[in-house]
This record gives structure tokens, C-alpha cells and sequence, in this order.
């Protein structure tokens, strides 16, 4: 939150009329002392009146906010389960929420903590707080469910083991960046098979960008042209075998490094995947492409489909992504104080 101004505004709401009407008469007696010293200053009363009139108007509509904010406790208590204390400290984070403008709503923001709250658990206000921000700032700037945001953000904790921000920093990168709609259905549906072949979540995120970047529609082509190479080198039927001796490879030497823990299904299908994109005879490598990535090689086409790669600069590129995206919406203090 945005300091002293901020900190004002919420004792305003919560403190109630009678509050503000101290506050209002302490600024009125700071502005007679300078109307004393300073005369003729005859106009100083009326804007005092004026700056008290204001006020208490503000205190109006606070009361009503405040009786929000006491209504999103009860809420997030019933809806969560948890005890009155930790409801209150939740509030708390409803509070800076909606102050800094992340949320339009208290309802809103009551909806966003108690979502963000069943996703991760209790792991602390500070980052319950940063990881709802996260969403909200996903949801302004491309219009994305909480429920959306926050799902594949844990997905992505979960299956690699990533904190939270860096989940967001992927989630931002991969939505400002890589153009498709189903980004984050991807997360969700493959996430698991893409753990289980030892990628990492840059790496993860380099394969989609790379099948975008050669046309493709959607990731879902290319995160499924994965999913089935892992099941076809494990399945190690003829047609693989053949596969990867026409490109030079052999399947009990990548299986033997495989069980070794030498290299992971994830380099093994780099290898596969750079030996494809070298084969010049086409029918070789339609043929390999088939055999071991299955439908989706038919459906990228040899050309995209030879050019998918886990390398790339996921990593690099997305660092600080949430941070940025989240700092663009926290201007509530700078918008308050330009009221006064």
C-alpha cells in the first residue's frame, strides 16, 4: 500500500463518522492558526467548511464500506472454514487489494482471497497477498479467471516444484508472448507428463513458444507431441527402434542412459527432435517424426514439428514478469492523494 495516505483512508472507514469529524476539526484548527497568522486570509473558514463537508461525506460512504468489509470476514470465515482470527487477517488482505486497486470490489476481492487461499493453502499473508495480486493483474490485462490463473499457477508449484512467483512470472511471460488461447489448459492437462519426462517449467514453456513460433495454432499441438513421444520411447516397439537407427540413433543406448539417469526422456527427445531437424531426406523424416511423435507430428507438419525444442530462454526472459505486470496496477496511494 502507498504509505501514510493509505493507512489515513482505512482508519477513516473503520474508525466511522465520529472519527472523521475529529480529523476534520483538527485540520479546521490547523488552518484557523494560519489564518491568524497569516491575515487577511478571511476566506480560510469557508474552505474549512467546505473541507469538513467533504469529509464527512467520505465518512458516509466509508460506513457503508465498512460494513462490507465486516460482511467479506463473515464470508471468508464460512467459506473457508477458518477460525474468526485468520478470517480477519485474510480481511486484511481484502483490504489492500481493493485499496491498491487491484479489485473493483470488495465482493470481488473477498472472492479473490478466498480462491487464492484453496489453491495454496495457508502460506502466509505476505505471499496469500502477492499471489492474489498476481491473479488480479492477469485478469486486468487479459481478462483471465482468478479460478484460471490460480489453478495453473499452483499446477505449475506442484508439478515442478517452482515458487509461486516464479508461476506467475511463467503465467505472464506465456500470455504475453505466446499467441494462443489455451495456454493455461495446456498447464493444466499436461503438466504432469511433462514432470514425469523430467522437464523443467522453463522448459516447458520454451516448447510451446517454439510451436507458436513456427505458426502453430494453439499449444496444446506441441505439448501433446511430448506427451506422446514419452510414451513411444517407453514402449520401444519396432517402429521406434527403426525410427531412431534411420536417424542415427540407437534405442538401447538411450534407454540404457535413461535408466541410468544419464539423461532424462527430456534429452532424449532433444536428440530426436535436433536429428530431425538435420535429416534432409523428407520421407526419412516424416517417417521418424511419425513413428516416434505420433498424430501430433502429422498435424504440426514436418517442418513445425521438427523445430519444437525445450531449449530457449524461458528462464531469463521471464524473470521479474509478475513483479512488473503487478506494480503497473498499484497506483491507488498516488490516485487517493491527488484528491486532496
Amino acid at each position: 500500500m502507498a504509505g501514510g495516505t493509505t493507512q489515513t483512508t482505512v482508519e477513516i472507514i473503520f474508525d466511522g463518522l465520529n472519527r472523521v469529524s475529529e480529523v476534520a476539526d483538527d485540520i479546521g484548527d490547523s488552518f484557523k492558526g494560519i489564518g491568524d497568522a497569516a491575515e487577511p486570509l478571511a476566506n480560510t473558514a469557508t474552505a474549512i467548511l467546505g473541507i469538513q463537508a467533504a469529509l464527512i461525506g467520505l465518512a458516509a460512504a466509508g460506513a457503508e464500506t465498512a460494513l462490507e468489509f465486516k460482511n467479506a470476514t463473515n464470508d471468508i470465515s464460512r467459506q473457508l472454514g477458518v477460525p474468526a482470527e485468520k478470517a480477519q487477517e485474510l480481511q486484511k488482505s481484502v483490504i489492500d487489494l481493493y485499496g491498491d486497486s487491484f479489485v473493483e470490489s470488495i465482493e470481488s476481492g473477498t472472492e479473490l482471497i478466498t480462491q487464492a487461499f484453496r489453491q495454496f493453502g495457508d502460506v502466509g499473508e505476505e505471499e496469500l497477498l502477492r499471489i492474489s495480486q498476481n491473479a488480479a493483474g492477469l485478469q486486468k490485462a487479459f481478462d483471465i479467471d482468478f479460478e484460471q490463473s490460480l489453478g495453473a499457477a499452483n499446477t505449475l508449484v506442484r508439478e515442478f516444484g517452482i515458487s509461486s512467483e516464479e508461476a506467475f512470472n511463467l503465467l505472464t511471460l506465456g500470455l504475453q508472448e505466446v499467441p494462443a488461447d489455451d495456454l493455461l489448459e495446456t498447464i493444466t492437462e499436461y503438466s504432469a507428463k511433462f514432470k514425469e519426462g523430467g522437464v523443467s517449467a522453463h522448459q516447458f514453456f520454451n516448447l510451446v513458444k517454439s510451436g507458436t513460433a513456427q505458426g502453430i495454432l494453439g499449444t496444446d499441438a506441441a505439448a501433446d507431441a511430448f506427451a506422446e513421444f514419452l510414451d513411444k520411447i517407453q514402449d520401444g516397439g519396432k517402429a521406434q527402434r527403426e525410427a531412431l537407427a534411420s536417424l542415427g540413433l540407437s534405442f538401447d543406448d538411450i534407454q540404457k542412459q535413461i535408466n541410468t539417469g544419464q539423461i532424462t526422456i527430456a534429452d532424449a527427445f532433444t536428440l530426436v527432435t535436433d536429428k530431425l531437424a538435420k535429416t534432409t531426406d523428407q520421407t526419412v523424416q516424416f517417417s521418424a517424426g511419425v513413428a516416434l511423435i505420433g498424430e501430433p507430428f502429422i498435424k504440426l507438419g514436418q517442418t513445425a514439428g521438427s523445430a519444437l525444442t525445450l531449449t530457449g530462454n524461458a528462464l531469463e526472459d521471464s524473470a521479474d514478469r509478475a513483479k512488473k505486470l503487478r506494480e503497473s496496477f498499484d497506483d491507488f496511494g498516488t490516485s487517493f492523494a491527488g484528491l486532496f
